[in-house]
């Protein structure tokens, strides 16, 4: 048996969390979908994350990194997705950073999670907007 995809999501707005996590439970049904409303950044506040493929964040550049948050995230190895995409300070970030401009679809996702190799469950993937 497959291990399920295990995703994180940092969105203090529960709307566009849920929104966020029906894109990623329709393209992948088993995907574990954790949704954090603000930042939980401590080593041990990831060890219960194992198999994370993808932490969704919804803050600026420059607070990940004065958070620490790009450090703790870096020893799990996952695909960093920064949901503004207007804040990109290149200094910043890595080179592997993702980001995802709002306003974003469930097209969108689809889209970013078949790029990160994830499985979807089915073909029906396309169809949301």
């Amino acid at each position: 048996m497959t291990t399920p995809p295990v995703f994180l999501i940092i969105e203090a707005n529960l709307i566009i969390a849920e929104d966020i996590l029906e894109a990623i439970k329709e393209y992948a049904a088993t995907a574990v979908v954790h949704i954090w409303k603000e930042v939980e950044a401590t080593a041990d506040s990831f060890a219960g994350l194992s198999n994370l493929r993808a932490i969704f964040l919804s803050l600026r550049t420059r607070s990940v990194v004065s958070l620490g948050l790009d450090q703790i995230i870096a020893q799990h190895h996952p695909a960093i997705i920064v949901l503004s995409g207007r804040d990109r300070d290149k200094n910043l970030v890595d080179a592997d950073w993702l980001f995802l401009d709002r306003p974003f679809t469930t097209r969108d996702i689809h889209a970013l999670l078949k790029n990160l190799g994830i499985e979807a469950d089915s073909e029906n993937t396309s169809s949301g907007g």
